[in-house]
């Protein structure tokens, strides 16, 4: 076991969570920001409707995305336990056999994107005038999504190793490549739609050779052999299993696009749509202190967890909570005072701004509280429990967003759409502090902690 790995059970949790989550809080940061830009560029160089066009895009990329996270967060689950528990040779196995499913599933999403693409587009709702702008974007996707499922599937397996600045340094870089070019093809070669696709796919490429790198140079305990890429189906049902919460936590997304993109066509048109395209990158950018936290957060706590250090793993889920809930009150602010002046880098159309700001307001209203959902999900996926994950991943998109939407569209229609958010970004926040107090582990080493500290307190 490297000196990285075996500071996951032994450095001070603060600063070791600290170290874990501000490379991954500035490397998400820059995916983000790079994703924000990227929308504004569109919607400068094409107008609203292309912005439409990216909120029938977005829960296609997420399908793609949410498969390579699938393989990534089981596999680094199932990792970081094995190093704790020291099971050296299972942790090579997992290794090898995350590499080969990413591959597998990236040329079944091109076969499968290919044949069903058309029926996708209607599926998400796109009207005839937005159709094809998703369509420009999605066909260059599907047909070079092999780096998106390879960044993501080996970003997690080198933050589980501990070392989550190489991982954030292969995503920025890959990033600032996509940001590069995006302006070149919208505005030099004027591609269209192409343009900032193909810019995304040569980012996640530039990223992955940067993986790449680094394993084949021997500084990571990710080695590749042929014989540890043979499908070892106990550890690949294993990865699936745990993984399953990740990819539930991101394809219900897509599965409430569905719902949200028809009850934006039936109640507000393609303006709405176009707000909505913009307030996707919104919330992806304020959803980053939860999300970082998260990743800086799954290492230590599986490790722990593993190792049986359980007043480590309270000290770590406890201090990642309040981390995420007060520092994403500075975009919740931002996002309520500044509405307008947000709206406007996206397009400087009237009507979109005027459709946008109160829907920005009234969407945003509860993002502090969304953050506790974030981090639940990724404290039993730590754990290795796939049950109670998959339970708090459905809980705001899939068992609470859907029907409320549903009634609250029926009665108020745009605005019902809109309102359904905050209601239930907060009940499945309660939903997952209800969980949490049940839950053994955290109170046994809460019990640890608080005998710890009555110890340290009667030695003289």
């Amino acid at each position: 076991m490297n000196e990285r790995t075996e500071a996951l059970g032994t450095e001070p949790v603060g600063k070791l969570l600290y170290k874990m989550a501000l490379p991954s809080f500035f490397g998400l940061m820059v995916g983000a920001l790079f994703s924000l830009v990227d929308a504004v560029f569109i919607g400068q160089a094409l107008g609203p409707l292309a912005l439409g066009g990216m909120a029938i895009a977005g829960p296609v990329m997420a399908i793609i995305t949410a498969i390579g996270d699938m393989i990534g967060a089981g596999s680094a689950s199932v990792l970081s336990r094995a190093l704790g528990a020291k099971d050296y040779e299972k942790a090579k196995h997992v290794i090898g056999n995350a590499f080969s499913t990413t591959i597998i599933s990236s040329l079944a999403i091109t076969v499968l994107g290919v044949i069903f693409i058309h029926p996708l587009l209607s599926l998400f709702g796109a009207s005839p005038s937005i159709a094809p702008f998703a369509k420009k974007y999605i066909e260059v996707i599907i047909l070079f999504n092999v780096g998106i499922g390879f960044v993501s599937a080996t970003n997690n397996l080198v933050a589980a190793e501990g070392n989550a600045k190489i991982a954030n340094i292969a995503v920025i870089i890959g990033m600032l490549v996509n940001l590069g070019l995006d302006p070149l093809f919208l505005f030099v070669f004027r591609m269209g739609m192409e343009g900032p696709a193909i810019a995304t796919i040569i980012g996640y490429t530039v990223g992955g050779l940067i993986f790449l790198i680094y394993i084949l140079r021997g500084n990571s305990i990710l080695k590749v052999k042929i014989k540890y890429l043979l499908m070892n189906w106990k550890i690949i049902f294993e990865i699936f299993k745990i993984g399953t919460s990740s990819f539930i936590r991101q394809i219900s997304s897509s599965v409430v696009a569905i719902v949200i993109n028809n009850h934006i066509k039936r109640y507000g048109g393609d303006m709405a749509f176009a707000v909505y395209g913009a307030l996707e990158q919104i919330m992806m950018f304020l959803f980053l202190p939860a999300l970082s936290v998260v990743e800086g957060m799954l290492p230590i706590v599986g490790f722990n967890f593993g190792a049986k250090k359980f007043g480590r793993v309270f000290k770590t889920v406890k201090l990642s909570m309040i981390s995420a809930v007060l520092i994403s009150l500075i975009g919740y602010t931002i996002g309520m005072l500044f509405p307008n002046i947000i709206l406007s880098l996206f397009s400087t159309d009237k009507t979109f701004i005027e459709t946008g700001i109160l829907a920005v307001r009234i969407v945003l209203c509860a993002i502090p509280a969304v953050m506790i959902q974030i981090i639940g999900g990724g404290i039993y996926q730590s754990f290795g429990k796939p049950k109670e994950a998959i339970i708090i991943s459905l809980s705001n998109d899939i068992l609470f967003l859907i029907p409320v939407s549903f009634f609250l569209s029926h009665f108020l229609g745009l605005i019902g759409v809109w309102i359904a958010f905050p209601v239930t970004d907060i009940l499945s926040a309660l939903l997952t502090a209800w969980l949490l107090k049940k839950e053994d582990c955290l109170k046994e080493g809460r019990k640890s902690i608080s005998k710890q500290s009555i110890k340290s307190e009667i030695q003289p």
